[in-house]
């Protein structure tokens, strides 16, 4: 419900906060109104189409995937990686994610 949202978006041009529960898209919209620079979306729990690839400085996933299961990491991790622009980072909590995924 934007736990970590509340200290990153101040730091950010640009913020866009991806969520599987349209309920938790909505808080966020709701709590964080009046951030212009802000936008939050659902996606389907697999893809993250709505995120413009090479577009992103930093991806901060925390306590959220903990919670998938392996497809749902083996299919984010790669998307992420689409996502960073040259400079990027990405900081992901507590993954799952298989030896031939992190092997590359």
């Amino acid at each position: 419900m934007g736990r970590w949202t509340q200290f990153l978006i101040r730091f950010c041009d640009r913020f866009v906060g991806v969520d599987l529960a349209k309920k938790c898209v909505a808080a966020r919209q709701r709590r964080f109104l009046d951030f212009q620079k802000a936008s939050f979306v659902a996606n389907d729990g697999t893809t993250n189409d709505c995120v413009v690839d090479r577009s992103v400085d930093l991806v901060f996933s925390f306590d959220s995937l903990v919670h998938a299961e392996l497809p749902v990491s083996e299919s984010y991790i790669p998307q992420i990686l689409v996502k960073l622009n040259a400079y990027g980072v990405a900081f992901i909590h507590h993954c799952q994610i298989s030896s031939d995924l992190a092997r590359g």
